[in-house]
Formats: C-alpha cells, sequence, structure tokens
C-alpha cells in the first residue's frame, strides 16, 4: 500500500483553461447559495458539488447542473456564469436576447439608441487616438460598456426584423 488516501488518488493537475471553468463552477454553486442550496436544486450530495469546485479534482458539474443552477441565479452577478465562460472559451460573446418588452414597431427608438450607442463609441476612440494614436487598456476598458450596450440594441434590432420577416407583428 502507498499510503495514499482514495482523494489523494483523485487529485489532478488540470490545464488552466479547466481550473478557470472550475473556478466558474465554484462561483455558480456560491451564487445558487452554497453546497448545500446546490445539492439541493441538482439532487446531487453536497461532496459532490464541493468536488466540482475545486481546481485540482476531475469532476465537473453536468449540463444538466448546470442548467438547473443557473435557473436559480437570474439576477446575480455575471449571470449565466458556466454558460458565459463555455461561449467565451469557443470564441463567442453571450448576449441576452430581448424580451417581449418593445413593439415590433418601434424602429425610430431602436434607430436612436443605435446611433447614440455607436456614436458614443466612435466618440470614445476618437477621443483616444487624439493622445497617441492609439486606445490604450484604461480608454478601452471605459468603452466596454458602451460596447455592451450597442451589442445588445444590435440584437434586440435583429431580433425585430427577424420577428418582421416571419410576419408576427
Amino acid at each position: 500500500m502507498t499510503g495514499r488516501t482514495a482523494q489523494d488518488r483523485r487529485m489532478v493537475q488540470l490545464p488552466p483553461e479547466l481550473q478557470a471553468g472550475k473556478a466558474r463552477s465554484k462561483s455558480l454553486i456560491r451564487a445558487a447559495g452554497g453546497q448545500e442550496a446546490a445539492a439541493e436544486v441538482t439532487g446531487k450530495s453536497q461532496a459532490r458539488m464541493s468536488s466540482c469546485g475545486v481546481p485540482n479534482t476531475a469532476d465537473f458539474l453536468s449540463i444538466a447542473d448546470v442548467r438547473s443552477l443557473e435557473a436559480v441565479t437570474h439576477g446575480t452577478a455575471g449571470h449565466p456564469l458556466v454558460t458565459r465562460w463555455l461561449a467565451s472559451e469557443a470564441g463567442y460573446a453571450l448576449v441576452r436576447l430581448p424580451g417581449a418588452g418593445q413593439p415590433e414597431t418601434a424602429w425610430s427608438q431602436r434607430a436612436a439608441k443605435l446611433l447614440r450607442e455607436g456614436g458614443d463609441i466612435i466618440s470614445g476612440i476618437g477621443a483616444a487616438l487624439e493622445n497617441d494614436n492609439d486606445v490604450c487598456g484604461k480608454e478601452a476598458a471605459a468603452l466596454l460598456n458602451e460596447a455592451d450596450e450597442l451589442v445588445a440594441i444590435a440584437v434586440e434590432i435583429q431580433s425585430a426584423l427577424k420577428a418582421r420577416a416571419r410576419g408576427t407583428d
């Protein structure tokens, strides 16, 4: 016998990208109320939830677990944590689709918002370029919210166009 425990034998060295996934899983479990609450939501044990958040085990949340936990964490910062990370890892940005808030005929409001958000970004980039013909990290960080808002209105317009094309307005 080597003197190693079962837990020692389960320890692994995960690559950094999977450790990042474990960190997102741990954050999701916390957002769901902690390991015991997450265990109740998923029907898994508290020990399993603990292991899924530890960076040196090969235990991961299942797709069903992620779906269940993300369903109870709406409104928390970064939601949906694991899905957003997976999309990013695959080279995609995750954007929430618009709900049924604005009528399909609100074209002028959408166009005005698109122009405003696009103008804000162009203005910010223009100001940055005036200084040193580059956009530094601090200037880019200051424009991220504007870029998010521009993407959101673009997705809203896309959704409205799809609805109009289907004749559902």
